[in-house]
């Protein structure tokens, strides 16, 4: 039971990205799309992003982000592979039937590529 307790406990705590500005749904998509595609990653942090501005028809406006993180993964005691992720996702001009309010988020796609360890 403890065991299961302190899993929980750790992938709680990093489940959240440093330096977002973001709100808070466009985050619960890119992490969910980084632990699917990645896997778990500690300190995930954002180091840019692009916002461009996509107008539809008759007032309509989506906005597509292509965002640049960089995280880590434990591979041993102290050790860590680090990683740098692009990640492409949209936030569309309409209702969200999950969460019930305006606009949608969606992330279209997600690469991560393995870099030289940082110390």
């Amino acid at each position: 039971m403890k065991f299961i307790l302190v899993a929980l406990m750790t992938l709680s705590a990093s489940a959240s990205i440093i330096n977002s500005t973001f709100e808070a749904r466009h985050n619960d998509k890119i992490i969910d799309a980084i632990i699917n595609n990645c896997n778990v990653m500690k300190d995930l942090t954002l180091v840019s992003t692009k916002k461009v501005k996509v107008v539809i028809d008759q007032g309509i406006v989506d906005y597509k982000f292509i965002s640049t993180f960089t995280g880590k993964q434990r591979y041993d005691q102290n050790m860590f592979d680090h990683y740098e992720i692009t990640i492409e996702s949209w936030l569309y001009d309409g209702y969200d039937q999950e969460t019930k309010k305006a606009n949608w988020y969606n992330v279209e796609s997600v690469k991560c590529e393995m870099t030289a360890e940082m110390q």
